[in-house]
């Protein structure tokens, strides 16, 4: 390989490197904010490759009990089909490694490599049923716009962590109505295609002079109808 070949692979690690470096910082920054932000305990543990998915199903299982009063454990779900899915992989490897060596095992190790395939495949789906599921759960508690989030997700997994990013000091408008000026009551939360809906207003009867009664309303009373000159 000439110079030029060694400068441009090594340029394309480089660039490797700084991508996967600019969606861990994104990624762990947003889920960090989120959960100190919404009081979990150790939010530090956004910063910890593949532990920081126990953050994601916490925020998730968070949710759920608050705002669906629900209880649900996907934090430690999630993290244990990551690490599952993972130590599968690994396995998996080491029987495809070792049955390029010992070509007489081949017909032992081929059922053992297909065994744990099959395995790796049937956890990676339930893991990304969990993960899209909270990560529905933590847009729709940051935003209103969650269906549309979540799907985009699906199809360009990689702006995740920009979404996390942006979404980090969001609130849903529904989940958590703006307050009324002065501390008063907060607004009714607004449905879509409801338009407009008109604060509520308060009347106050006016005052009246000091040392005088209050003045009673008085009923309104007939005026006799205009008999003209009766005879």
């Amino acid at each position: 390989m000439s110079m030029l070949s060694y400068y441009f692979a090594g340029g394309l690690i480089a660039f490797y490197i700084i991508l996967v470096a600019v969606f861990y910082v994104f990624s762990a920054l947003g889920l960090y904010t989120m959960a100190k932000r919404r009081g979990l305990e150790n939010p530090w543990l956004a910063w910890i490759p593949i532990v920081y998915i126990y953050v994601i199903g916490k925020l998730a299982d968070t949710y759920a009990a608050k705002h669906m009063n629900k209880k649900t454990n996907y934090a430690v779900l999630l993290l244990g089909l990551i690490v599952g899915v993972v130590v599968l992989v690994v396995v998996m490897l080491c029987t495809a490694f070792m049955g390029g060596f010992y070509m007489s095992y081949m017909s032992t190790i081929w059922p053992v490599f297909i065994i744990l395939y099959v395995l790796v495949i049937a956890a990676a789906i339930v893991y990304a049923v969990f993960y899209y599921i909270s990560l529905y759960r933590i847009y729709n508690w940051h935003s209103e716009s969650a269906t549309v989030l979540l799907i985009l997700s699906i199809l360009f997994s990689v702006i995740v962590p920009f979404v996390l990013f942006a979404l980090r000091n969001g609130d849903n408008r529904y989940l958590y109505p703006p307050q009324q000026p002065g501390g008063g009551q907060p607004y009714a939360p607004q449905q879509p295609g409801q338009g407009y809906q008109q604060p509520p207003q308060q009347y106050y009867a006016p005052q009246q002079p000091q040392g005088q009664p209050p003045v009673q309303p008085q009923p309104p009373q007939d005026t006799p109808p205009n008999s003209g000159n009766a005879q």
